[in-house]
């Protein structure tokens, strides 16, 4: 049965019926219905105290969590509409069924513009569901007050590739007290806030949020809100992974043995864990199947070349005990790492016929990773 589009709507379904000797049977067809539109949570950003004095002005207007997805910014000076230094992006997220989205304008003119003048700088977004307005306008009491620095700090590697769930922070400071107000979302839900009575008379406020594996590994945006008395707008800052599934590969893992040493000495193991992707990496060591508590080890930063990343781990040991036999492990976690799996594992113990030779290769299933 064909119908015309017009004809096809939620509030006229039709019924298609079937009949035999056993009886008759029917159910009813109708599209389904349109997610119901979403208005935007929007904010406007002004420069910070810092951006003045290296003589630029930049406002960004944020619009978040609307749906349907068409929309419109404008910029205004003097309520004079301005189309130069202005640049747009969007992201989407998937809610149940419903896609929301979230987007931001970044609009740029000189300190000297904002600070001298007293120009007044307004962005206008324009969506379905009505039009969101927000402006502001230099005064000499945001130079007076303190300038706000609102950082996010992620989660230890450790926490999230080995323990699979860990601490996000956003840390807030100010020259002067007056914070009314800090909260953290994930992909615009609340998921951790304090309200003044927890953070005012302070010149720092920190607010922890505690996320899992898979926030962290999905590339969750992660979005801190800060308010204080002498801002006329919140401070957005906001933190989300670089992550490229099509580039996305397993590491290699090599542990080396020691140079040529004296007895005595201490002597160095190196574990070269080589091209992979995203960078984001964890290792760790054991000794005789136990963790290297009281060993100096260090890991490199990822080290880029091309499209892959790397980096080295050494653990520094007495010549004592490598001559002893004991057996020291590298143990590497990475989240192109198979899920059941979860650890790359190479060990190595003295071996006097083929220095230089890993001694044994192995997958370390989750369960026994301890």
């Amino acid at each position: 049965m064909r119908v015309k589009k017009s004809d096809w709507n939620p509030e006229n379904p039709y019924t298609c019926e079937a009949s035999n000797s056993k009886g008759t049977l029917s159910t009813k067809v109708a599209p389904t219905a349109p997610p119901p539109d979403q208005p935007a949570t929007v904010f406007l950003t002004v420069p910070t105290k810092k951006e003045l004095e290296n003589g630029t002005a930049t406002f960004l207007c944020l619009a978040r969590q609307f749906s349907p997805k068409q929309y419109s910014f404008k910029w205004f000076q003097e309520d004079k509409e301005v189309t130069n230094a202005i640049d747009t992006y969007d992201t989407s997220e998937k809610n149940a069924s419903v896609t929301l989205y979230s987007a931001t304008s970044i609009f740029q003119i000189s300190a000297d513009t904002w600070m001298n003048t007293g120009v007044k700088v307004k962005c206008e977004f324009d969506h379905k569901t009505g039009k969101e307005v927000r402006e502001a306008q230099y005064t000499a009491s945001m130079q007076d007050c303190s300038d706000i620095a609102v950082n996010i700090v992620p989660p230890s590697l450790e926490d999230m590739l080995k323990n699979r769930q860990g601490e996000l922070k956003c840390v807030a400071s100010g020259e002067n007290p007056g914070f009314k107000k800090i909260e953290i979302k994930a992909n615009d839900f609340s998921i951790a806030e304090a309200s003044e009575k927890d953070v005012k008379n302070r010149l720092k406020v920190e607010l922890k949020a505690r996320i899992g594996y898979a926030e962290w590994s999905n590339g969750t945006i992660f979005t801190c809100t800060v308010e204080h008395s002498g801002q006329s707008q919140p401070r957005v800052t906001e933190f989300s992974r670089e992550k490229d599934k099509k580039r996305e590969k397993r590491p290699s893992v090599y542990l080396l043995a020691p140079p040529e040493y004296k007895e005595g000495e201490t002597m160095t193991l190196t574990c070269y864990v080589k091209d992979f992707y995203p960078k984001e990496v964890f290792v760790s060591w054991l000794v005789d199947d136990e963790p290297a508590i009281g060993y100096k080890h260090i890991t490199s930063q990822p080290m880029q070349n091309d499209k892959y990343f790397s980096v080295y781990s050494q653990i520094t040991v007495d010549s004592s005990e490598w001559k002893s036999g004991t057996v020291y492990s590298c143990v590497v976690y990475h989240e192109t790492i198979d899920e059941e799996m979860r650890v790359l594992t190479r060990s190595i113990a003295d071996n006097t016929d083929k220095p230089g030779v890993i001694n044994l290769s192995m997958n370390t299933p989750a369960c026994c990773k301890e």
